[in-house]
């Protein structure tokens, strides 16, 4: 099905990039299957090459920790050149997910201290809790399937202003926040 699927959607696509972009789905595909959904095929199947360079742009600020998602306090994506209707844009194109008021939230153990990872493009950033510190809560934008499936063809350029912003939200008296560059990562996906 996934196959047949595919092949009938990309003969009618006519711009070099996008070419290039379903090579690289098919090359993924091929190399691990089931990497790109049946869901994730029809979204891109239904995308302009403007909201493809849109999704290129917006992924430079997805974070990794269990889902994908972007961090978006206040007017932090404002700050880097991403504006609502950006965000908006892809909601609509089933990129990220609808909702308001999603958070992450960071809590310590009663007893010893907590280290959290979230990863970004080659680096991961380091979230230190004291024991009995109080809850860090970090607003986000969740990816949807498709979009968190695309954003793997995408290489990341982590902006560090980006997580100087991340930090500030998270940053308290017994919280403590660092990044390192990702030597290797393992197969039980713990980093290196």
């Amino acid at each position: 099905d996934w196959v047949t699927r595919f092949f009938d959607i990309v003969q009618d696509v006519s711009d070099n990039e996008m070419q290039l972009l379903w090579g690289q789905i098919l090359a993924g595909e091929i190399k691990k299957p089931q990497s790109y959904s049946l869901r994730t095929l029809e979204t891109l199947r239904n995308m302009t090459k403007e909201e493809a360079e849109l999704f290129q742009k917006i992924a430079q600020f997805v974070l990794v920790q269990g889902e994908a998602f972007l961090f978006t306090s206040d007017d932090a994506m404002e700050k880097f050149g991403v504006s609502y209707s950006n965000i908006a844009k892809l909601i609509e194109v089933g990129l990220i997910q609808p909702g308001e008021f999603v958070k992450r939230n960071y809590s310590s153990n009663n007893t010893k201290d907590v280290k959290y990872g979230i990863v970004y493009g080659n680096i991961v950033i380091i979230i230190d809790q004291k024991a009995n510190s109080p809850k860090v809560s970090v607003p986000i934008k969740l990816l949807t399937t498709p979009g968190k499936e695309l954003v793997k063809l995408i290489n990341i350029h982590p902006n560090v202003d980006y997580i100087k912003e991340l930090a500030r939200t998270i940053k308290k008296d017994d919280v403590m926040v660092g990044y390192a560059k990702i030597v290797s990562i393992n197969k039980d996906e713990s980093i290196n």
